[in-house]
């Protein structure tokens, strides 16, 4: 049951934009009971008033539609009056200004004008107030009568006559006709707004009130309501404030101000209603209807459209509205059935009672005969309307939607739609409880039963029961098995109780089963025939055998028991019997087989079952169990060796197979390298290495014949006899320190080339060069041709470490080959004096070198004691040259007999013929002469001399030279004096007397003997250029210009010094002298000759910057602060100890972590106080997952979850948060390892095997005894100790399985009568009978060892009965009989 509940809803609804319209809605919920709910209605329609017209004067422009005659806004003769406090707004206001007549200067009272003020059309039919101020101009002062400048006195008149007063009057025809206007002075003419008088206040009055002066309220502001009249309501109503009449020409003054007219809206006249149903219902409260009838007799009932309407019918209100409206607005004729009397005059009133107590009431009255019934319905107003409604009951909480609306006296309607809340009446379900269960057995050979009675539900409801159902089957016939039958108990409102009954159907009746007939074969693989069955129920039977399709029968006799076992589990069993005779050897396969070493050994220790696990499959046709036989050894070496296999069956087939056996060593050799060697000599014996394997093996190495300088690795490489290897390094430190040698064998004297002055092929012997690894090369400075004299050849030999070593010879060229003398005979005559002398120019004729003439000599070959007999002035000439030596040997003339200054004179003794030697000499010493003949002529004085007396000796100091010629004619060693010093040439150094000596010029090329042909002197400053150091007078020695590569003869060629600081370019580091060097200039692009363009040289150390490595000298090189993000050029700007460790920027292997000790493990750069993997190389610190463990030692780099070993080997990303490898079971294994993926305690592969769903924990393969090996793998799926093979009910468990059978041949099968699992039952007890009864056995503690003896002799073929207490309890378990067969 609910609370009583009040909801209200309020709706606003304007109307044509004036009237703002409220209709309430108030909903009052009932508690809700079985039948429903019930809610109280109270509905209200509240009108508003609203503003008509209305204006406060404030300005002088009227409103639209408003009209008035002249005025002015305010007072125009004087201030007004001190209003009331509550009119003091200071606002404008309205006052009249029309004169009388309108003209100024008569006082004419025949002409009155009137003064107003009109509102516009509006619509009051609903009525409405009118409100406004009204003030008569009593205050106004009169200034006098008469004319000022020919214009009459502005006098201010007050109202005080009658006809003066103002009337407030309407027209309801939009202003066409007014209330009669007063003519003349009758000023008390009807209707006026409710004959209202300003005089007199509401009250009409026939004259003008001045008996009170001004003491009348409305010559203040005076405020007015005002009803407005019946008589006054229409849709085109106008106001108007009118003064019919005034006197004299003054001003009859009065004011106006703040009118406002409001207006009603139409009332209420009837209401529609839905209350969420969809059905309309239209209530009018005391809704009157009078009609014109006919008189006569009848029964007086209104018949509308077939309704008859008669006291105290109940009807809905809605439709009889509904119903009469139709038929006026159709003009239909109402009849009534019947006839009013006429002479009676029926006058009579109806009332129609509807629903909710709501009332019509219809009123006639009889006025004559007539045919038809005319209805005019009269409306009285109602704003409020009060109902219930009753919602129907329901089981859930629902909405409706209301569509309310009242209908308006004027036509008009408001209208809402508000939504209401209904809450369930009844959520409580029946209470029910189902029948018993029922159970049956199925109808014989049907596999349903056929139940015609189940019972009944027992129920109650806390209101009403709707109905039962339920769904059994129709022809009351059950299936096999349990059916659910659904009782459906619903009460009233759809509430629903559901109970459920069970009826269960069993199958009782055994199937039939056909079954093959024995069988005898040597087909061990003995396909059996298909058995039959047939069942009441289905499906078909299972057919199953004790041995599974594909069997391999063993030798010898096996009982098959066949089964057909319904769906019910009904079970029927029989028995047949397989014999079979093997002649078939087994067979198998041998697999070859590789097998290691044992450790340390070169063999292999045989395991003998290791290779019989190469011998593969051995099989039998009849499931025999196979003997191996083998000549396996105990060890075998490597190699490959044959093992033989012999497999025999029980009944002695063989078969007989080889294996290959394979032994390989796959131990690498161990080996330790040699020591490393740090050597300065090429000679390096590397040592030999320590090996370790257990077989034999190689040694090498690529040591290369030769050790370059540096570090060579150098690999020891050992493989042993079956191709393992092992390497190892050795470390070579090579550094060749040691020169090279080198030896000269000679130093060779050559003479020169023919006709030349120089050697061009010249033999410079053998070099002996030796080094302690090897020579790279060998040269030598020696030139193409060797100019006469010694040169020095050095010799550089460089090794093939770059060392050097240097060797010099000398090379002698000798100018061996001597000059070619050449002269010519002349012919000379004696002077005066009687001499004459011969030069050696005068001789020469062209004598040549191959190299240089150095001088000449010349020399008489006579002497003076030779004289020619026949002319004593002309004596013979005599060689006294040496004989000429035929083997080309040479001997230089004596400086006694040859003169060098070549000059000879001749005298009067030397008349005639004379032969005169040249000799000629080379710069090297080398001579050759040649002889000439001189002919002298004599003077006149060697005439007289000849004649007169005996001649003296023409060459008194016998030098050969003429004294007549000889300049020192008794000095033998002199003999001419070139430059006549006194000094013969011979003593004199300077022959030319030129300043210059001699030898100098000989040496220069300058001529000795001729002042004008001197050395060399290009400076002019007295020293000749060889003798000069700067013959250019430069101020630069030829040595440095040599050296720079200026001209030694140029003074305009010199060496630079562009700083002028006395240092020439070429030795001056800092050529321009802006304080860098020349190398760094020339390095870093600026001019090394202009001072004015240097390199950018930040810190001023003297090293520009683009060499300088730290360009702001801050202690930190730019590399750093390029890396570290500083300025380089910044000395401001340089990498911070962020972590206060003393090191700064990238010297700190961890930057913001204190670590002054730099400790880096793994030396990766990191310090171990910051390295993401402090004992693993990882330059990088890559952290994919930011876990702070590097991926270099993080076992889940992508903290997934799953460990990176096990994403690499499930295939799935290790770097790859998203990339996870399926986990089915989430238990933390991927599935690619885990050996159950879905958890369900069965492993992936026996459900696989199985076939279950290994990624399905509700897809599990059976486990019947759950022992947890699955049914398909588990050979005794009940656990009862009995293999299925041979379990007449594998599925069910048995205490024991009972032989029924026995064949005690020996043959190892059935041999012995066999109780399984008898070893459960130590306390057992049996006894076997025969059929006669004979007690065959009585054993305690039987152990399924009898084989059908009895007192050492075979039993006979029957059938026997067995006895079986399983517990010692004397209690018989189990008996029956079972049949021994031979």
């Amino acid at each position: 049951m609910l609370k009583s509940n009040r909801l209200i809803f309020i709706f606003l609804f304007l109307a044509n934009l004036s009237f703002a319209q409220t209709l309430s809605v108030t909903a009052t919920l009932s508690p809700a009971t079985c039948s429903g709910t019930l809610v109280s209605f109270d509905l209200e329609y509240i009108p508003t008033a609203s503003v008509a017209t209305t204006f406060d004067f404030n300005s002088g422009d009227l409103p639209v539609g408003w009209n008035s005659s002249p005025y002015i806004v305010g007072t125009p003769c004087d201030l007004e009056s001190t209003p009331p406090a509550s009119y003091q707004d200071g606002s404008n206001y309205f006052w009249a200004t029309v004169y009388n007549d309108g003209n100024a200067t008569a006082n004419n009272n025949a002409n009155p004008k009137v003064r107003y003020v009109e509102t516009n059309s509006l619509n009051v039919l609903n009525g409405g107030i009118i409100t406004f101020l009204i003030r008569y101009g009593a205050d106004d002062p009169f200034l006098g009568q008469g004319f000022v400048g020919g214009q009459p006195r502005n006098n201010c008149e007050d109202p005080d006559e009658p006809r003066e007063q103002v009337y407030l009057q309407y027209s309801i025809d939009n202003g066409a006709t007014w209330n009669v206007t007063p003519p003349g002075d009758n000023y008390n003419l009807s209707p006026f707004l409710n004959g209202v008088t300003w005089t007199t206040g509401a009250v009409v009055t026939d004259t003008w009130d001045t008996t009170g002066g001004y003491a009348k309220p409305w010559y203040e502001w005076y405020p007015n309501n005002i009803d407005i009249p019946n008589a006054a309501k229409s849709t085109n109503t106008k106001f108007r404030w009118i003064q019919p009449s005034s006197s004299n020409f003054f001003y009859d003054n009065w004011g106006l101000d703040d009118v406002t007219v409001t207006r009603l809206p139409a009332a209420s006249s009837s209401w529609t209603l839905d209350f969420g149903d969809g059905e309309i219902r239209q209530i009018g409260k005391e809704t009157e209807f009078d009609w014109q009838g006919f008189g006569g007799s009848g029964t007086g009932i209104l018949n509308i459209n077939g309704v008859e309407f008669s006291t105290g019918n109940v009807i809905n209100p809605g439709i009889a509205r509904q119903v009469l409206t139709d038929l006026i607005n159709a003009s239909t004729d109402i009849r009534i059935n019947g006839k009013v009397s006429a002479s009676t005059g029926l006058g009579g009133k109806m009332t129609v009672t509807g629903l909710n107590s709501e009332a019509f009431s219809y009123s006639a009255e009889a006025l004559g005969f007539g045919d038809f019934v005319i209805i005019t319905e009269q409306n009285p107003l109602s704003s409020t309307l009060s109902l219930t409604y009753l919602y129907l009951p329901s089981n859930q909480d629902y909405s409706k939607t209301l569509s309310l609306t009242t209908i308006l006296s004027d036509g008009d309607t408001v209208s809402i739609s508000p939504t209401i809340f209904v809450p369930a009446s009844d959520t409580t379900p029946p209470i029910a409880t189902a029948p018993v269960s029922v159970t049956a057995d199925t109808d014989p050979g049907d596999c349903f039963a056929t139940i015609t009675d189940i019972g009944s539900p027992t129920f109650s409801d806390n209101c009403l029961i709707g109905n039962i159902t339920n769904n059994k089957p129709l022809n009351n016939q059950y299936p096999k098995g349990v059916t659910s039958i659904t009782w459906y108990i619903t009460d009233h409102v759809s509430n629903v109780t559901t109970v459920t009954q069970t009826i269960i159907v069993i199958d009782n009746e055994f199937p039939n089963l056909t079954i093959p007939a024995d069988v005898n074969s040597s087909n061990c693989s003995l396909a059996l025939l298909a058995a039959n069955t047939a069942d009441n129920c289905g499906p078909a039977p299972t057919i199953t055998k004790s041995i599974p399709d594909g069997y391999v029968f063993s030798s010898g006799q096996t009982a098959v028991i066949w089964q057909a076992e319904d769906s019910s589990s009904n079970i029927t069993s029989k028995t047949q019997l397989v014999t079979i005779t093997d002649i078939t050897p087994p067979t198998a396969t041998v697999t070859p087989i590789t097998l290691e070493t044992d450790v340390g050994e070169c063999y292999k220790s045989v395991d003998r079952n290791i290779l019989l696990q190469y011998a593969a499959d051995p099989t039998d046709n009849c499931q025999s169990s196979i003997n191996i036989t083998d000549n396996i050894p105990a060890q075998l070496n490597v190699g490959v060796h044959s093992v033989t296999y012999i497999f025999s069956d029980d009944t002695g087939n063989q078969t007989t197979l080889v294996q290959s056996v394979t032994i390989v060593d796959l131990s690498a050799p161990a080996i330790t390298p040699p020591a490393d060697i740090n050597s300065d000599s090429c000679v390096i014996v590397l040592g030999d290495p320590t090996i370790n394997d257990n077989c034999t093996y190689t040694i090498s190495n690529n040591a290369p014949p030769t050790f370059p300088a540096g570090n060579t690795i150098v690999t020891w490489t050992v493989s042993d006899s079956s191709g393992n290897i092992s390497t190892a390094t050795q470390n070579v430190f090579f550094n060749d320190n040691t020169d090279p040698t080198i030896l000269i064998d000679s130093n060779p004297i050559v003479g020169v080339d023919p006709g030349l002055c120089t050697a061009s092929v010249v033999d410079l012997g053998t070099e002996i060069t030796n080094d302690d690894c090897s020579v790279a090369s060998v040269t030598n400075d020696a030139p193409d041709t060797f100019q006469i004299g010694v040169t020095t050849v050095t010799w550089t030999v460089e090794d093939s470490s770059g060392n050097i070593a240097t060797a010099t010879q000398t090379v002698t060229v000798v100018d061996d080959e001597k000059p070619v003398a050449r002269g010519r005979d002349i012919v000379i005559e004696l002077n005066r004096n009687g001499t004459a002398t011969v030069t050696k120019d005068q001789i020469n004729n062209g004598s040549s070198d191959n190299c240089l003439l150095e001088s000449f000599g010349i020399s008489k070959s006579y002497t003076n004691d030779l004289q020619n007999p026949n002319n004593p002035t002309n004596p013979p000439p005599v060689n006294i040259l040496p004989p000429i030596d035929n083997t080309n040997t040479f001997t230089k003339k004596n400086s006694n007999t040859f003169l060098k200054s070549g000059l000879l004179t001749f005298n009067c003794n030397d008349v005639g013929v004379k032969q005169v030697t040249l000799l000629a000499t080379d710069s090297s010493g080398n001579t050759d002469e040649v002889t000439v003949n001189v002919t002298i002529l004599a003077s006149s004085l060697c005439s007289t001399s000849t004649t007169s007396t005996p001649s003296t000796d023409p060459d008194s100091d016998g030098d050969g030279f003429l004294d007549s010629v000889d300049a020192f004619p008794n000095d033998p060693l002199e003999w001419i004096d070139t430059d006549g010093d006194n000094i013969g040439n011979n003593s004199d150094n300077d022959d030319d007397g030129d300043g210059f000596s001699d030898d100098i010029e000989i040496i220069n090329n300058s001529d000795p003997l001729d002042d004008n042909s001197i050395p060399i002197d290009i400076d002019g400053d007295g020293l000749i250029n060889p003798e000069d150091l700067d013959d250019d007078g430069d101020g630069f020695s030829d040595i440095i210009e040599d050296l720079v590569g200026t001209s030694p003869n140029d003074n305009n060629d010199f060496p630079l010094d562009t700083d002028n600081d006395g240092i020439i370019n070429f030795y001056d580091d800092d050529d321009d002298n802006d304080g860098q060097l020349d190398e760094y200039e020339n390095i870093c692009g600026s001019d090394p000759l202009n001072f004015m363009f240097f390199s950018t040289d930040t810190d001023l150390d003297g090293l520009p910057d683009c060499i300088d490595l730290d360009d702001d000298n801050d202690g930190f090189s730019d590399e750093e602060e390029i890396f570290e993000g500083t300025l380089p050029k910044d000395k401001k700007s340089f990498p911070q100890d962020y972590d206060g460790d003393g090191l700064a920027g990238k010297r700190d292997n961890c930057f913001n972590v204190f670590n002054p000790d730099q400790l880096d493990t793994d030396e990766d750069t990191f310090g171990d106080a910051c390295d993401n993997c402090i004992n693993v190389f990882n330059p990088d610190q890559r952290d994919y997952d930011l876990d702070l463990i590097g991926n270099a030692c993080d076992d889940d780099d992508d903290n997934d979850g799953q460990s990176d070993i096990v994403e690499i080997e499930c295939n799935s990303d290790p770097l790859d948060e998203n990339s996870l490898s399926p986990d089915y079971d989430n238990d933390g294994l991927p599935n690619c390892i885990d050996l159950d993926d879905d958890n369900d305690t069965q492993s992936d592969i026996a459900e696989i095997n199985c076939g279950s769903d290994p990624l399905d924990e509700n897809s599990m393969s059976p486990d019947y005894d759950n022992d947890g090996i699955l049914d398909c793998d588990d050979n005794d799926k009940d656990n009862d100790g009995i293999i299925d093979l041979i379990d007449l009910n594998p599925f069910n468990y048995d205490e024991i399985l009972i032989s029924e059978f026995i064949s005690p041949n020996g043959d190892g099968i059935n041999d012995n009568w066999e109780i399984i699992p008898i070893e459960r039952f130590p306390n057992n007890e049996v006894w076997i009978y025969s059929r006669a009864g004979n007690l065959l056995l009585n054993k305690k503690q039987y152990n399924n060892d009898w084989n059908g003896y009895y007192k050492g002799n075979p039993a006979p073929e029957s059938s026997y009965l067995y006895m079986i207490d399983l517990n010692g309890d004397k209690v018989i378990d189990y008996k029956g009989w079972f049949y021994l067969t031979k």
